[in-house]
């Protein structure tokens, strides 16, 4: 379940960024300088729609994923605000928000590997930050995520 979430989240980061490159590229220089802050304003708010759909995704992984995800959306958010009332201040605090996604992020990438070598948690991922919303899935156990080590994947235990 959660490698669904996984390699949307990829696939859909990815793509933001083949988009941006396009953006930087080829719209903003056609733009009216006058326009460029709107327009990319208009650019960044269904990332910005999309991120929060993936943040509440992340609920039932682990708080190492979901904070990955909250300061993502964040990030985001203030940036497509900043952009829109041409705040460099809104801009600047959503810079510090992206970097703690990116330290986030690495924290959570080198927890998958080590768990994952380890088979169990050495890193700690601080898993289901949504057990109280367990009646919410119907009896379903709560997924494994690139943070969760081996010994709680089922299809990895032998």
């Amino acid at each position: 379940m959660a490698s669904r979430l996984g390699a949307t989240a990829f696939t859909v980061l990815g793509a933001f960024w083949l988009c941006f490159v396009v953006y930087a590229r080829f719209v903003i220089v056609t733009l009216p300088a006058e326009q460029v802050h709107t327009g990319t304003g208009h650019f960044l708010l269904p990332w910005a729609v999309i991120l929060l759909v993936l943040t509440l995704a992340a609920v039932r992984t682990t708080a190492v994923l979901l904070a990955a995800f909250i300061t993502t959306t964040i990030n985001v958010s203030l940036l497509t605000a900043g952009e829109f009332v041409e705040s460099t201040t809104l801009i600047r605090v959503a810079s510090g928000f992206g970097f703690l996604t990116a330290a986030l992020g690495l924290y959570g990438a080198f927890a998958g590997l080590v768990n994952g070598t380890w088979g169990r948690h050495v890193v700690p991922t601080y898993p289901d930050p949504g057990k109280r919303l367990e009646w919410l899935a119907r009896s379903k156990p709560r997924p494994t995520s690139v943070t969760s080590s081996a010994a709680e994947n089922p299809e990895f235990s032998h």
